[in-house]
Protein backbone atom coordinates (compact mmCIF):
# COMPACT_ATOMS: atom_id res chain seq x y z
CA UNK A 1 0.00 0.00 0.00
CA UNK A 2 1.41 3.43 -0.81
CA UNK A 3 1.82 5.96 1.67
CA UNK A 4 -0.90 8.07 2.89
CA UNK A 5 -3.25 6.11 0.55
CA UNK A 6 -6.72 5.10 3.39
CA UNK A 7 -8.49 2.18 3.41
CA UNK A 8 -12.30 2.00 3.10
CA UNK A 9 -14.49 0.23 4.51
CA UNK A 10 -16.43 -2.36 2.54
CA UNK A 11 -18.39 -5.81 3.24
CA UNK A 12 -18.44 -8.00 0.58
CA UNK A 13 -20.55 -11.31 0.51
CA UNK A 14 -18.29 -14.57 0.06
CA UNK A 15 -18.90 -17.71 -0.51
CA UNK A 16 -18.45 -20.31 2.54
CA UNK A 17 -15.83 -22.12 0.71
CA UNK A 18 -13.77 -18.85 -0.03
CA UNK A 19 -14.43 -17.20 3.49
CA UNK A 20 -13.10 -21.08 4.44
CA UNK A 21 -9.91 -20.61 2.33
CA UNK A 22 -9.35 -16.84 3.43
CA UNK A 23 -9.02 -18.18 6.94
CA UNK A 24 -6.94 -21.16 5.70
CA UNK A 25 -4.75 -18.29 4.21
CA UNK A 26 -4.24 -15.89 7.23
CA UNK A 27 -3.80 -19.26 9.88
CA UNK A 28 -0.46 -20.16 7.43
CA UNK A 29 0.37 -16.76 6.77
CA UNK A 30 -0.29 -15.88 10.39
CA UNK A 31 -1.91 -12.76 9.71
CA UNK A 32 -3.41 -11.05 12.38
CA UNK A 33 -7.18 -10.90 10.30
CA UNK A 34 -9.48 -12.25 7.71
CA UNK A 35 -9.31 -8.81 6.34
CA UNK A 36 -5.49 -8.37 6.21
CA UNK A 37 -5.44 -12.08 4.63
CA UNK A 38 -7.53 -10.77 2.01
CA UNK A 39 -5.97 -7.96 1.02
CA UNK A 40 -2.78 -10.04 0.45
CA UNK A 41 -4.84 -12.68 -1.54
CA UNK A 42 -6.19 -9.84 -3.45
CA UNK A 43 -2.80 -8.20 -4.44
CA UNK A 44 -1.22 -11.21 -5.42
CA UNK A 45 -3.86 -11.63 -8.00
CA UNK A 46 -3.77 -8.04 -9.02
CA UNK A 47 0.25 -7.98 -9.41
CA UNK A 48 -0.67 -11.45 -11.30
CA UNK A 49 -2.92 -10.44 -13.99
CA UNK A 50 -0.74 -7.01 -14.47
CA UNK A 51 2.10 -9.58 -14.89
CA UNK A 52 0.06 -11.13 -17.49
CA UNK A 53 -1.18 -7.68 -18.91
CA UNK A 54 2.57 -7.04 -19.38
CA UNK A 55 3.50 -10.55 -20.69
CA UNK A 56 0.56 -10.65 -23.41
CA UNK A 57 1.63 -6.56 -24.34
CA UNK A 58 5.06 -7.69 -25.26
CA UNK A 59 3.99 -10.88 -26.78
CA UNK A 60 1.58 -8.09 -29.08
CA UNK A 61 4.91 -5.94 -29.81
CA UNK A 62 7.21 -8.63 -30.90
CA UNK A 63 4.55 -10.23 -33.40
CA UNK A 64 4.00 -6.89 -35.10
CA UNK A 65 7.35 -6.53 -35.93
CA UNK A 66 8.29 -7.31 -39.81
CA UNK A 67 10.95 -9.22 -40.37
CA UNK A 68 13.37 -6.99 -40.63
CA UNK A 69 12.49 -5.67 -37.15
CA UNK A 70 12.85 -9.10 -36.08
CA UNK A 71 16.41 -9.56 -37.29
CA UNK A 72 17.36 -6.53 -35.65
CA UNK A 73 15.84 -7.50 -32.68
CA UNK A 74 18.17 -11.08 -32.94
CA UNK A 75 21.53 -9.06 -33.36
CA UNK A 76 21.02 -6.95 -30.58
CA UNK A 77 19.82 -9.97 -28.13
CA UNK A 78 23.22 -11.14 -29.39
CA UNK A 79 25.48 -8.02 -28.60
CA UNK A 80 23.53 -7.83 -25.41
CA UNK A 81 24.36 -11.66 -24.19
CA UNK A 82 28.14 -11.46 -25.57
CA UNK A 83 28.58 -8.95 -22.93
CA UNK A 84 28.14 -11.23 -19.96
CA UNK A 85 30.52 -13.67 -19.37
CA UNK A 86 28.82 -17.06 -19.18
CA UNK A 87 28.02 -18.88 -15.92
CA UNK A 88 28.35 -22.97 -15.68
Amino acid sequence: MSLGSRKERRTFTLDRELVGYVKKVAKERSNPSLSSALEELLRESKRRRERRQMQNAMAAYYDSLGEDDRAEQREWGAFAESQFPRTK
